[in-house]
């Protein structure tokens, strides 16, 4: 099995949104089964050229799995600097894994929640707190960022490891279930990228009509069962 793990550091106007001209991407982690090797390089973090750094990330996409946490902020954020994953590549999202582990009682679960639920250590650093502090990507310090970015890394790979262990004594319709969730990433990133005309207006109008029909609805269930505490 050859897989990749990801995870991308960025500019952080509107919580590093993709779809925010004002961002740029500023470092790429990853660590690659076949090289076990992890890997940080640059992007847009100073005035370097980063065309090669691109081209070798591009490469490095030969394999059976991309392994990121919350997978379409990072696919979408390759997608911006050109880099597609490709088809034949199986999407491997360690937060919706998490979800569907926990029979989806955990909702948007962290990285350092995920990491504590296997038994390992959270981030490393102070990154954290320059973003808290209002400091942008490019004036956190390199060797820093590089740490914090290597640690996302190493914390998700060894995840990675444990839930790929963990799938394997899934039932077959449970783990079709996942890897078609995770498939859906490409969908709504697609969406997300091209946009969506959206009447909002008439969207507003016609959730007054579904407002008042469910009223109506809980109204006869409420004259079925009486006045239990029941939330249907």
């Amino acid at each position: 099995m050859r897989y990749i793990v990801c995870d991308v550091e960025t500019t952080i106007s509107n919580k590093g949104n993709p779809y925010d001209s004002t961002n740029k991407l500023c470092s790429v982690g990853y660590y690659n089964s076949e090289l076990d090797k992890c890997v940080v390089l640059p992007i847009e973090y100073d005035d370097s050229f980063f065309g090669d750094h691109l081209s070798r990330i591009r490469d490095s996409l030969v394999v059976d799995y991309f392994v990121a946490f919350n997978s379409k902020f990072d696919v979408a954020w390759l997608r911006r600097y050109g880099i597609n994953i490709p088809k034949s590549c199986v999407i491997w999202d360690i937060q919706l894994f998490h979800f569907l582990s926990s029979n989806q009682s955990v909702a948007y679960p962290s990285l350092e929640s995920v990491a504590a639920h296997y038994g390992f250590d959270g981030k490393l650093g102070n990154v954290s707190g320059y973003w808290d502090a209002g400091v942008d990507t490019p004036f956190i310090p390199w060797d820093e960022l590089e740490r914090y970015n290597i640690q996302d890394v190493r914390l998700e790979k060894e995840i990675f490891i444990k839930q790929y262990e963990e799938y394997l004594t899934w039932s077959i319709p449970r783990r079709n279930l996942f890897i078609l969730q995770c498939e859906d990433t490409r969908v709504l990133q697609e969406i997300e990228y091209n946009g969506m005309v959206y009447d909002v207006e008439n969207s507003l109008e016609r959730s007054k009509d579904s407002l008042s029909l469910l009223e109506g609805l809980d109204k006869r269930l409420k004259g079925l069962c009486g006045e239990f505490p029941i939330n249907f």
